[in-house]
């Protein structure tokens, strides 16, 4: 049998794990796309040369060698 020492514990950690969990959930804000456009570059290490945009196609104007 369980006591009501046992009971009155278990009764108050079941509250509070309860409280615990709903705590937060009235202040979750929704979740939203970020309105402004991020604009990037891709450019080489190297030479500072950037990749391009034309037609909608990327562009790379220059090939990278390995110079030693």
């Amino acid at each position: 049998m369980i006591d009501r020492y046992t009971k009155v514990c278990l009764t108050v950690i079941a509250v509070s794990l309860a409280v615990i969990g709903l705590k937060g959930l009235p202040m979750v804000d929704p979740a939203r796309a970020q309105s402004d456009i991020q604009k990037i570059a891709i450019c080489s290490q190297f030479d500072g040369k950037c990749a391009k945009i034309i037609e909608g196609e990327l562009a790379i104007t220059a090939f990278l060698t390995n110079s030693k």
